[in-house]
């Protein structure tokens, strides 16, 4: 989000004819206040930078965020504000006046971000007109605190006065603190994750958890509640049990298509080559000779120590039966890294901790470590 907020430059020019806005309608103080990403609202809370804008009588303006500012000159045409920087004129920012608020778009891995901005003093009242709209809706909507946690699956259920769907459902971890996690269709893709009916199985989530769980009807409207799942179990199958699960790992690259074995992770390599490479483990499960063929539901977990988390595997898995059997995801980890750039600016250095889990038990953990 921040590298996004900071790279707002060189959009295309967009002019309404049909609907103009005075100059009084736009002239003073903007602070953002939520964004849209990939059909998630995050409140200014989660977001990891601030925005403000200043648009002044004499058409002077200025763009702030936590990094620096810009100054320039803004124009109204229709109902977009052109903002060009005052030193380099090809640079250019719109911000459209939408139902009293001010709306700029960028792109995060080719999907829209919409950042919405208020005028300052307005926000509050706004915010009570909200209330009172929703209060006044006849559509009662809303996640239901009570899950179905069941061989490593998790059913989510919501009511709506309304049936107003089909709904589509998205998720996203939830740590309590500053850190923004990304927010992932139940089903994959936005698509995937429509139903008709007032549940939905997500396979994504693991024991023990917090989670954000956000539902949207055909009207877009949100319904949302953080939920935590049950702390998981120990991982036991006959005389099967998570003492005999071992697991090997190496770290990873690959340059230029080619898996390259590398000594060590290190977060400065990794954000200055974030574009030209993918890091990641090999991530080898050694089980015990097996009597017959187990069929597992497998989930992996990576934790960063900033918080930020992502299921990295998900899936069924047949372990045939024989001495020694392996199973190994080649560089998993690359998403993982890349997302969390993205999204927080950073790829910390300190301890990482991987999860194993059969069927919604703890198989195994593991962790390795990512140097400065």
């Amino acid at each position: 989000m921040k590298r996004s907020l900071t790279l707002l430059l060189t959009l295309a020019l967009l002019v309404s004819l049909t609907s103009l806005a005075l100059a009084e309608d736009v002239v003073g103080r903007w602070n953002a206040t939520f964004a849209e990403y990939m059909g998630i609202t995050i409140p200014v809370e989660a977001m990891d930078t601030s925005l403000g804008l200043e648009l002044n009588e004499d058409g002077t303006a200025l763009l702030i965020t936590d990094e620096m500012q810009y100054e320039g000159t803004w124009i109204l045409s229709g109902r977009t504000v052109v903002l060009t920087n005052r030193y380099d004129e090809t640079d250019i920012t719109l911000f459209t006046l939408q139902e009293g608020r001010l709306v700029v778009s960028t792109e995060v891995e080719d999907e829209e971000v919409k950042i919405f901005l208020e005028r300052a003093g307005e926000s509050a009242q706004a915010s009570a007109n909200s209330q009172n709209t929703a209060a006044s809706s006849q559509q009662d909507f809303e996640v239901s605190s009570s899950i179905r946690f069941d061989g490593g699956y998790t059913d989510v259920f919501w009511t709506d006065s309304a049936n107003n769907g089909p709904y589509r459902v998205a998720f996203r971890y939830y740590d309590g603190g500053n850190t923004v996690q990304t927010g992932f269709w139940a089903g994959g893709n936005e698509a995937g994750s429509t139903t008709s009916q007032k549940t939905f199985r997500l396979e994504q989530l693991v024991p023990g958890s917090r989670y954000t769980i956000l539902v949207f009807d055909q009207d877009d409207n949100l319904a949302q509640k953080e939920i935590t799942l049950p702390a998981a179990e120990q991982f036991v199958d006959g005389k099967l049990k998570a003492s005999s699960v071992r697991i090997s790992t190496e770290y990873r690259s690959i340059i230029n298509g080619s898996v390259r074995t590398v000594n060590k992770l290190s977060a400065g390599d990794m954000m200055a080559h974030m574009d030209d490479r993918e890091y990641g483990l090999y991530y080898q499960i050694n089980l015990p000779e097996l009597a017959y063929e187990r069929d597992y539901f497998v989930q992996i977990l990576f934790r960063a120590p900033n918080g930020y988390c992502e299921t990295q595997f998900y899936g069924r898995h047949v372990f045939s039966k024989g001495n020694k059997f392996y199973y190994s995801l080649n560089c998993i980890g690359d998403d993982f890294f890349a997302d969390m750039y993205e999204k927080n600016g950073v790829i910390p250095s300190g301890t990482y901790q991987v999860e194993l889990y059969f069927n919604g038990m703890l198989a195994n953990t593991k962790t390795f470590t990512v140097q400065p």
